[in-house]
């Protein structure tokens, strides 16, 4: 799934963007796999965060000017009490920005609503 996100007005300089999951009631993220959140900036670099709580936070900088950064998500997470039953999540937000020094903005949010699977 892919996600486009509206144009973000940030500041210039350094920033973070925040993905929030909220998982189902009674699942929690697989402790037993990696679970990733992947930036990749304009300028080609990226940098991978392990997904251990359901909020996770990674810095970046804002150069002044248009700009897009891509996250790529891949969750596995599992109904607590039954391991053996577990699910994957995987999306891509495309998260095009303005930065400029009228930007009061330092974090972009990235926000996740997992619905129980219908089994």
């Amino acid at each position: 799934m892919v996600v486009q996100l509206e144009r973000q007005q940030v500041a210039i300089g350094e920033g973070a963007i925040t993905l929030n999951l909220n998982l189902p009631p009674d699942h929690k993220i697989n402790p037993l796999i990696e679970s990733e959140l992947t930036l990749t900036l304009d300028d080609g670099a990226g940098q991978t965060a392990v997904l251990a709580e359901n909020t996770t936070t990674l810095l970046v900088r804002f150069a002044e000017g248009s700009g897009e950064i891509k996250a790529d998500m891949t969750l596995y997470y599992c109904r607590q009490g039954a391991e053996a039953l577990c699910f994957i999540e995987i999306i891509t937000w495309i998260i095009p920005y303005e930065a400029s020094a009228l930007g009061d903005r330092f974090e972009i949010s990235l926000q996740r609503e997992i619905a129980a699977p219908d089994l």
